[in-house]
């Protein structure tokens, strides 16, 4: 699991290439919010950013976001909304989540992998 805000795309797509070449899948779970959002919830942590710092990370991330759609495919990048206070985002991330743990491996050093460690 790679966790990140996404500013810099470099750094993640590196950590998922490294994942990828030992036969992972890798996928994004992209938590976006509007700039407000992201303000209003920076004022209310007890360690608070400035908010140019704020805004200048919210940018970098939004211009990252058709990169990494890119990267990682419509299939393997799903995008959570996280605008709403009575949303519950750790349920929808939940059930993301458990979608893709259920999808079979395809990747061919992981299936090469099991099958050499499966007894026959």
């Amino acid at each position: 699991m790679v966790d990140g805000t996404g500013k810099d795309y470099k750094k993640i797509k590196q950590m998922s290439d490294a994942l990828r070449a030992l036969g992972y899948t890798s996928y994004m779970l992209f938590v976006n919010t509007s700039l407000d959002v992201a303000q209003q919830r920076n004022m209310m942590r007890a360690r608070k950013l400035d908010p140019n710092e704020v805004e200048n990370m919210w940018k970098a991330v939004q211009q990252n976001m058709g990169k990494f759609q890119q990267y990682f495919t419509r299939q393997n990048f799903i995008l959570v909304d996280n605008n709403s206070p009575s949303q519950d985002v750790l349920n929808d991330l939940y059930v993301q989540m458990e979608k893709i743990v259920k999808e079979p491996v395809t990747h061919r050093a992981a299936v090469a992998w099991m099958k050499e460690q499966l007894p026959s």
